[in-house]
């Protein structure tokens, strides 16, 4: 993977490269002596949404998250999928903590929320037989 950055007045761009495909995307950044990365990492720290410029639109990629909590590693992933050019769609998160899950949903607006036990979304009893055992229906 390759990342550059180019400035203009008011504006940081940050383009990657990866597999030959190229993404450029865009924010409003007050521009300092400061390195690019830390502008525009602390843009996002101070909710900067940045902009695709070109190589957007390389398809959907559906997301879910066990154990989701409030969602930090969804960020990452999220981030990370908007930034090689992909439309990240959160499906399901599920996690025990009802006030993380809360805020999850805020934050992501999933398809789904499961609140409970992950092992819930998964119902797969099996029959077993002297040594062979099996799932009783597809789980």
């Amino acid at each position: 993977m390759l990342e550059g950055f180019h400035r203009t007045e008011d504006r940081l761009a940050r383009s990657i490269k990866l597999g030959g495909h190229q993404t450029v995307q865009e924010l409003r950044a007050q521009t300092s002596s400061s390195d690019d990365a830390d502008i525009w990492d602390g843009a996002l720290l101070r909710g900067a949404t940045p902009r695709v410029v070109s190589g957007g639109g390389r398809g959907r990629i559906r997301v879910i998250d066990l154990f989701c909590g409030a969602g930090g590693l969804s960020l990452g992933v999220v981030q990370g999928l908007k930034a090689l050019g992909y439309s990240p769609v959160v499906e399901l998160a599920a996690d025990l903590d009802r006030a993380a899950l809360q805020l999850y949903d805020r934050n992501f607006g999933p398809a789904e929320l499961h609140h409970g036990s992950v092992d819930q979304l998964v119902n797969a009893p099996i029959l077993t037989g002297g040594d062979a055992a099996s799932f009783a229906h597809k789980p």
